[in-house]
């Protein structure tokens, strides 16, 4: 699973249009379906009903908007704490520029998601 699958999944839950979605994530349309299409793979189940315009989520797929938002979004707070100035959560330096009490935290995050038993 790759990061961009989510910020893309994320775009399409919110424009509900796989041809606006591709503009603002600054990809072709046919390129932008296929990373949709691998999400809905790894994740073993269709998270976009494409019956009807706009497109609409499905039930698994109003699920995974939320985890999948909530995870970029503690991604980020954790690039930030742990890479942004080398130190830990207690303030202290440390000179890897990594905190090690963080180093499982993103790994952890990404466990969270529903079906995790797929492959990555």
């Amino acid at each position: 699973m790759q990061l961009k699958w989510l910020e893309d999944f994320i775009a399409l839950a919110e424009t509900q249009s796989f041809s606006k979605s591709a503009v603002f994530r600054h990809v072709t349309h046919p390129a932008f379906g296929r990373r949709i299409r691998s999400l809905e793979l790894w994740c073993g189940v269709d998270l976009i009903d494409r019956t009807g315009y706009p497109v609409k989520l499905t039930e698994q797929g109003v699920a995974f908007f939320e985890l999948a938002r909530d995870t970029l979004r503690n991604l980020q707070e954790f690039k930030e704490l742990a890479v942004g100035n080398g130190r830990d959560i207690d303030g202290r330096f440390h000179e890897s520029g990594f905190a090690p009490a963080l180093q499982d935290h993103g790994y952890q995050l990404v466990n969270r998601l529903p079906f995790s038993e797929h492959p990555r």
